[in-house]
């Protein structure tokens, strides 16, 4: 298993709280990018997050990523071709693979270390911690009690 040099920054909190500001303060720093939502982590390796990846369940995945996630929205040019991806991946393990991703997307803006920034990574903090054991997580959680003083229209009770 491949140890990032620099461990990932995950942003993760209820839909709401904050998360996105922070993903643009982070993203300010010129040695940081973080790119829009990915969902897609859980999907592809909840029930083997450390098994190795074919080179055709890697080409698929990359296909998947580019034509159905946002998260390719802000990529710059064409998706990674296999082989220049496959160069930059250390071994073929899931930490690998997302590893390679986001420095791709990183280096596209300058950056030297990435960050995801998805809510529902909440209830993959496990999962995220088998594939990444170095990452750091920011949680944002929403104050109850503001959240109980603002009626339904944003006013004041």
């Amino acid at each position: 298993m491949i140890s990032p040099r620099h461990p990932p920054i995950f942003i993760i909190g209820v839909h709401r709280s904050g998360t996105t500001l922070l993903r643009f303060m982070l993203s300010s720093n010129p040695r940081i990018y973080i790119p829009p939502e990915s969902d897609f982590i859980p999907r592809f390796f909840l029930k083997r997050p450390t098994a190795p990846l074919s080179q055709q369940r890697i080409d698929k995945l990359l296909h998947i990523i580019f034509d159905h996630y946002r998260f390719a929205k802000e990529w710059q040019g064409e998706p990674p071709s296999l082989p220049a991806f496959l160069d930059q991946m250390e071994d073929r393990t899931p930490a690998a693979f997302l590893d390679a991703l986001y420095q791709a997307y990183a280096r596209q803006h300058d950056a030297i270390r990435w960050g995801d920034k998805t809510p529902i990574y909440t209830s993959y903090v496990g999962l995220l911690h088998r594939i990444f054991p170095t990452a750091q997580f920011i949680h944002i959680i929403r104050d109850p009690l503001h959240a109980r003083q603002v009626g339904p229209e944003g006013t004041a009770r």
